[in-house]
């Protein structure tokens, strides 16, 4: 139903809802509507109260009108898929390039879990469950893992690499999910003042594996082969 709203309106929708519910939305947009909204929803602007009116006659009664379009749009992308990430900053990165490097370097993703200090991601893991670490850590390369288990103590590596051996083939759509799982709770213990994210200036697709859901190929062969031929 909501495909067939004006992009405006649905910018605004996405503005408010939670940023599951808008990274769905958002990715279940046709292309050409997804640039549009995207384009509106990047940009900090006034929303006029009939706007809102016509979108949400509640919703104005509980909002101070104004977007702040940046800092929104990078925690919808925080829990998107790479495909629609990618999609959206190319998309930015055409029409208003600094904006997408602003927006580009706010994003926090699963890959930016290694960047955190060894006390921060201590805190983290101690809100993941096992399973949902074990999870996360299939759609990674070895390189990747390496780090976290350089991070926690040597029982609860021990025991993750364990999980990792004995758990059978992950589907992506879970492996996904447990990744998000872990980056909501980054944000979460961010906003209580908890952690602190220090961004280091790295490729955007370091550390992800090609293919996580297959378990009978490690994750970094690609990356390995890469590195051998330069």
């Amino acid at each position: 139903m909501i495909q067939k709203e004006p992009a405006e309106n649905v910018a605004v929708i996405l503005a408010y809802l939670p940023t599951e519910q808008s990274r769905k939305i958002l990715e279940s947009l046709p292309p050409s509507k997804k640039t549009e909204v995207t384009s509106l929803l990047a940009t900090s602007r006034e929303v006029l109260p009939e706007v809102l009116s016509r979108v949400n006659r509640e919703m104005k009664k509980k909002i101070d009108f104004i977007v702040d379009g940046t800092e929104r749009l990078s925690a919808i992308l925080d829990q998107s898929d790479k495909a629609t990430r990618d999609e959206i900053l190319e998309f930015l990165g055409k029409k208003d390039p600094e904006l997408a490097a602003r927006i580009k370097k706010s994003i926090f993703t699963f890959e930016n879990v290694i960047e955190l200090e060894k006390d921060d991601l201590q805190k983290v893991l101690r809100e993941v469950s096992l399973d949902v670490l074990g999870f996360a850590l299939r759609g990674v390369d070895d390189n990747f893992r390496e780090q976290i288990f350089k991070k926690i103590s040597e029982g609860a590596a021990s025991m993750l690499k364990q999980e990792l051996e004995l758990s059978g083939t992950i589907p992506k759509k879970k492996i996904e999910d447990a990744q998000h799982d872990i980056v909501g709770i980054v944000r979460k213990l961010e906003k209580e003042g908890a952690v602190e994210i220090r961004r280091k200036e790295a490729p955007a697709n370091a550390g992800l594996a090609a293919a996580g859901a297959e378990k009978d190929k490690p994750a970094g062969a690609a990356k390995k082969k890469d590195d051998k031929k330069s």
